[in-house]
């Protein structure tokens, strides 16, 4: 006999566009620029294509991958390499509940 309890869901994962983050709209995609945090880093200036912008815009609000996916029109499972570079390059920040 099984258990009735399952495991619990795991928490979705969120992302919204880093609110420092300045931004102009190019004709293949955007130009973006992050100030440093801190003495240690440099200022980042990122041109990103027309996937990557339409990514950062849905993002807005607060967005999970799925979301992200669904606004780039690409497979939800395409896009994760994406927005783990976006995080990471904190053009796209996680959000916590």
């Amino acid at each position: 006999m099984t258990s009735p309890c399952t495991e619990p869901a795991r928490p979705v994962e969120q992302f919204r566009t880093n609110p420092r983050l300045l931004r102009r709209r190019v004709a293949s995609g955007m130009v973006v620029c992050l100030a440093a945090e801190s003495v240690y880093q440099d200022v980042r200036v990122l041109r990103l294509d027309a996937l990557a912008a339409s990514v950062i815009d849905a993002a807005q609000r607060g967005a999970t991958r799925a979301d992200l996916a669904a606004a780039a029109g690409v497979p939800a499972n395409e896009i994760d390499t994406l927005v783990g570079g976006l995080a990471a390059a904190r053009v796209l920040e996680r959000v916590t509940s």
